[in-house]
């Protein structure tokens, strides 16, 4: 299937993102978040390393990714640079979504690809989504 350039502009000019104070309590099919993580992966990457690595949370898995997040916070921040806000963001935004994709980086093993060359394809693969 072939798209004209208007179609495409069109499509890249409407992508928005969705904050959490828009989102609804409406289910996310798992064949949509399949078919999401599918069009990641057909980013470039240098030398085909495809560094991008893809968590979903759904279901109970965003609690444990809350609770997770929160206690990380926590151990990582010094107290005088704690920032209760941020605590409470990172603690109740994975349970506000329907659905976590968290992102991740696995590097070629040989070091051959530069590290800035991996995040751009993990850049990549994410505007792909």
């Amino acid at each position: 299937m072939k798209f004209s350039v208007s179609e495409i502009s069109e499509l890249i000019r409407h992508r928005r993102t969705i904050y959490p104070k828009d989102y609804t309590d409406r289910e996310v099919h798992r064949e949509i978040v399949e078919r999401v993580l599918t069009n990641g992966t057909w980013a470039p990457s240098h030398g085909m390393t495809q560094p991008w690595r893809f968590a979903v949370y759904m279901g109970d898995a965003r609690q444990r990714l809350s609770t997770f997040l929160g206690e990380e916070y926590r151990r990582t921040t010094p107290e005088d640079k704690f920032l209760p806000r941020k605590f409470d963001n990172l603690t109740q935004r994975p349970v506000q979504s329907t659905v976590v994709i968290g992102l991740g980086m696995a590097r070629d093993p040989n070091r051959k690809i530069s590290e800035q060359d991996e995040l751009l394809a993990v850049a990549c693969a994410v505007q792909n989504m």
